[in-house]
């Protein structure tokens, strides 16, 4: 979710709102420990080298529900700005 909301080079405000607000209403997580997350996600997404390697890797964990709640999360963070752009 943190590579999506950084595809444009940047995580936006909102897009930051918006993953901090899913790991709060859908995991339970107060705002320390979503923005703890955030943080790590952050440190590795900076320093994986290839996004398709983890794409490859969610698409063998987990089941179609898994994969299908992801993804429309995933969605809610890159619209969370000004809409979803070729990359995202």
């Amino acid at each position: 979710l943190v590579h999506v909301a950084r595809i444009d080079g940047r995580i936006a405000e909102g897009e930051r709102r918006a993953l901090l607000g899913l790991l709060e209403m859908g995991y339970g997580l107060d705002r320390a420990r979503a923005e703890a997350l955030v943080a790590r996600a952050d440190r590795f997404d900076l320093e994986i080298d290839d996004a398709g390697s983890l794409v490859e890797m969610l698409g063998r964990e987990g089941d179609d529900v898994d994969r299908a709640r992801l993804l429309g999360m995933a969605y809610t963070v890159a619209s969370a700005e000004r809409g979803v752009d070729e990359f995202e």
